[in-house]
């Protein structure tokens, strides 16, 4: 990869984000303004930060699959502008350059085909903020337990539509989605968000509607969340979520249990599905140890989530539960090494086994994770940056296995005005 070429792309799409913001607030916005007074204000009340990125995903099969490497350098840039009268805009611009990938081997999740880098406008939206309430309207990043970034990617995944946020009531938000588009991971286009879902009638919405409450009492801390999808003649999606927490002096317990139900319906364009997901996640902190438990079980289909499997009890680096007629159940132990005067340092270990009778899901696999954030302490010009290393080993019980290595490196950067 030319890094000159990286530096030029990178200019090139900042300037054009500017334009389009710039001519947006042109047409949209009285010069006379009050709130931020002028455009040259609107801009100057703004933010602009961001995060640069340089990753590294490499796999090794066991058999004949071909092995895959991908090294994406680029990142995100968000632009936010100030409030006039309640309205807002906001754009978001991610880029992913290939950094000399080897060409030998597959592409594997990071880049396009070929090693090909990409770029997108992850969001680009008008924001309106009135009685505690935020309208949304445009390419946007959402989160909902089955809509949203799905991280662990280079860019995330994003949609467009409409959002309505509600935050009226204390330590109660109430949330609305009409979802007409969606671009997953290394896609730098939009599509009808039904493709691939809903064959006769892929370009119909998704609509999402859910709330969060948190309940604070003395003896315990409750957070309830509700949600529902529904994309017409495809299925109705519920999700249930409760957690529970306790301090007892350092000692901090959690339980958190959830239950995802879905069911084809209409004309079932993506096929018949009737099923389900229940379990738990539970454990503790304490002095730097955090120790948690999940326990699965599935119905008789496969959950169909392709928008993100945020509500599935177990996600590791490659695998999750909710897959057809499947028991699962995993074990994660992290240290945070700041007791022993090294902090910043953490260390991971992710244990799961992913018990069904189908050979495609049937699989064990172990996460080793093990991260460094740097703080002030360590480098001043190096706060914030932070450097996580993840070998993932899949075993699958009647098909081929592989092992995952994947470097994760993250300097963010921030600037007050724009």
């Amino acid at each position: 990869m030319n890094k000159n070429c990286l530096w030029t792309n990178f200019i090139f799409y900042f300037r054009a984000l500017a334009a389009a913001v710039t001519l947006l607030f042109t047409a949209l916005v009285p010069l006379n303004a009050s709130a931020a007074g002028t455009l040259a204000e609107i801009f100057s009340e703004g933010q602009a930060y961001g995060e640069l990125r340089l990753y590294s995903f490499t796999t090794d099969y066991s058999e004949n699959t071909p092995d895959a490497n991908d090294n994406a350098v680029g990142g995100i840039v968000y632009l936010r502008t100030a409030e006039v009268k309640g309205i807002s805009f906001g754009a978001t611009l991610g880029i992913a350059e290939d950094f000399f990938s080897d060409d030998d081997k597959d592409s594997f999740k990071l880049l396009q085909e070929n090693h090909d880098g990409y770029r997108k406008f992850l969001e680009a939206y008008v924001q309106g903020h009135w009685f505690d309430t935020t309208i949304k309207y445009g390419a946007q990043i959402i989160y909902t337990p089955y809509a949203d970034i799905d991280p662990g990617r280079f860019l995330p995944k994003t949609y467009k539509g409409l959002s309505l946020i509600n935050k009226s009531i204390r330590n109660l938000e109430l949330h609305a989605y009409y979802i007409t588009d969606f671009s997953d991971w290394c896609e730098d286009w939009y599509r009808p968000v039904g493709t691939g879902m809903n064959a006769n009638n892929y370009d119909d919405p998704l609509y999402i509607g859910g709330f969060k409450y948190r309940l604070e009492t003395d003896p315990v801390n409750v957070e309830f969340e509700a949600w529902g999808y529904n994309l017409r003649d495809t299925f109705n999606l519920g999700f249930l979520r409760m957690k529970a927490e306790k301090q007892i002096g350092d000692l901090s317990l959690f339980f958190m249990p959830s239950y995802t139900v879905q069911k084809s319906i209409g004309d079932e364009t993506s096929g018949k599905i009737d099923t389900y997901e229940i379990g738990f996640e539970t454990g503790f902190k304490y002095a730097g140890l955090e120790l948690k438990g999940f326990l699965s079980k599935s119905g008789d289909d496969d959950l169909a989530t392709p928008w993100g499997p945020g509500g599935r009890v177990i996600k590791q680096e490659e695998r999750i539960s909710g897959f057809a007629e499947m028991d699962a159940y995993a074990v994660r132990m992290e240290y945070n090494f700041s007791s022993l005067s090294l902090p910043g340092l953490t260390a991971a270990v992710y244990y799961a086994d992913y018990d069904s009778p189908y050979a495609y899901s049937d699989s064990k696999e172990t996460n080793y994770v093990l991260r460094y954030n740097f703080g002030k302490e360590f480098n001043k010009a190096l706060e914030g940056v932070s450097v996580e290393l993840t070998y993932a080993d899949v075993d699958f019980e009647r098909s081929e296995d592989f092992k995952r290595t994947d470097l994760r490196i993250k300097f963010p950067f921030s600037f007050t005005k724009l």
